[in-house]
């Protein structure tokens, strides 16, 4: 029995954690990590110290984002996933699924969206906003008078410049 503890011993101090087995303390707060890691399924992590080491990283990479916060909070994290994938979906959707890798495209398309209401708006036209098929009617109406204007020399109207 002997044998074996030095064993072991040795081999806690080759990892850096010779000093669990003088703190039965701190030896048992270590091996309830382990178990938490076991219950969170992810015991894999304490056989694979590279994988363990690039998943308690992931915090930095959060931080890096201004997204720290979200680390230690998981329903902040539920949340902010859900939104993600709820964009995601709205956005293949709509066959604008290269907006999620060109955020910058998104930010112009958006705001030509938002000047696009308020010109509508300051026009009297926010109907449009909300039913974008009035926007072909008055499309239509509009391309008929410039027409109808032509043909008696009032083209002008439409063309001053």
């Amino acid at each position: 029995a002997l044998k074996n503890f030095l064993g072991l011993k040795k081999l806690f101090e080759e990892a850096g954690l010779g000093h669990l087995l003088q703190d039965p303390e701190a030896l048992k707060r270590f091996l309830a990590l382990a178990q938490t890691f076991k219950d969170a399924g992810r015991g894999d992590l304490l056989d694979d110290p590279e994988a363990l080491k690039d998943f308690l990283g992931i915090g930095a990479v959060f931080d890096e984002f201004g997204l720290g916060h979200l680390v230690g909070d998981n329903e902040a994290l539920r949340t902010f996933l859900e939104n993600y994938a709820q964009l995601k979906e709205t956005l293949v959707k709509l066959g604008l699924e290269h907006l999620l890798d060109n955020p910058e495209e998104l930010g112009r398309q958006l705001e030509r969206l938002n000047e696009l209401e308020r010109i509508l708006k300051s026009f009297g036209r926010g109907d449009v906003v909300e039913d974008p098929s009035l926007l072909a009617e008055i499309l239509s109406r509009y391309i008929g008078l410039e027409k109808a204007c032509g043909e008696y020399g009032f083209s002008d109207l439409f063309y001053p410049y």
